[in-house]
């Protein structure tokens, strides 16, 4: 099936509610002040930081945030998407790949030399989601919480 015919554009403050039903999706929990203020901080962090959301016969079905990132052992400069959500209703319908094809977009518009996002171990179904776009998996992650 191809992808569905949605609308991809940058989140805005109306969107909160239905961003916080999306997040959690995935056991994110955030009230609207949240959700609008970390809105509202991508804004202030001029142009490295971006939310979009995927809109679907007009109702928003899906969110992604990404950001560019540099590292200091290389001149690379690379974008994360930090979280990617599409609505359980409407998964398996392309959402995720236009999505997806959006950060790749802006990435290249930022000279950005690649994409790369971070999955917990235990979201498989996520797993297949990026080899099927053909996301190659190469590292393992360590955290360590702080709080």
């Amino acid at each position: 099936m191809g992808p569905a015919k949605c609308r991809v554009r940058v989140a805005e403050s109306t969107d909160s509610q239905r961003i916080i039903q999306l997040l959690s999706q995935l056991g994110y929990d955030s009230t609207p002040a949240q959700v609008e203020a970390r809105l509202r901080r991508r804004q202030e962090l001029g142009g490295r930081h971006e939310i979009w959301v995927a809109e679907l016969d007009g109702t928003v079905c899906g969110v992604m945030a990404a950001s560019l990132e540099t590292r200091l052992g290389s001149d690379e400069q690379k974008v994360h998407v930090t979280e990617l959500v599409v609505d359980r209703a409407v998964r398996g319908k392309g959402i995720g790949k236009n999505l997806i094809n959006a950060a790749a977009m802006w990435g290249t518009k930022q000279n950005a030399d690649l994409l790369f996002v971070l999955s917990n171990q235990q979201r498989t179904d996520a797993h297949e989601f990026y080899r099927a776009l053909n996301f190659e998996e190469t590292h393992r992650t360590f955290k360590l919480p702080l709080v």
